[in-house]
């Protein structure tokens, strides 16, 4: 087998449940290819505001769109539901996007400490 083949079959993608009991389901955080971070990353750039700084907006709906995935490890949201995640709590989301954050490899966990801390 080539390297190539070796790495195409290769399976590196971190996955674990997401209990939201809040909601009455569960669902996987899967941690984004290459091709899904930088869509993430580029439309986080995209959202720069007029003084030249990355806008937060959105970020928490992003991610978890991002990384969610049911069973069978298709994508579990759209950008279309991102009004659905929008309009629920604050609370729900911070733990379910910094979950996917931390699957993803966005923050280590001494930065995921101090973002809840904060």
């Amino acid at each position: 087998m080539s390297l190539i083949d070796k790495i195409k079959t290769a399976s590196d993608l971190d996955r674990e449940k997401c209990e939201v009991p809040e909601w009455g389901v569960e669902f996987y955080l899967q941690s984004m290819t290459v091709a899904e971070r930088e869509r993430y990353e580029e439309r986080l750039y995209q959202s720069k505001g007029k003084d030249g700084k990355i806008s937060l907006k959105g970020l928490r709906t992003r991610v978890i769109i991002a990384c969610a995935r049911d069973e069978a490890g298709n994508a579990a949201f759209t950008d279309n539901d991102a009004p659905v995640l929008q309009s629920k709590s604050g609370i729900v989301l911070d733990r379910i996007s910094n979950q996917a954050l931390r699957i993803s490899g966005l923050v280590d966990a001494d930065e995921l400490k101090e973002m809840e801390e904060n």
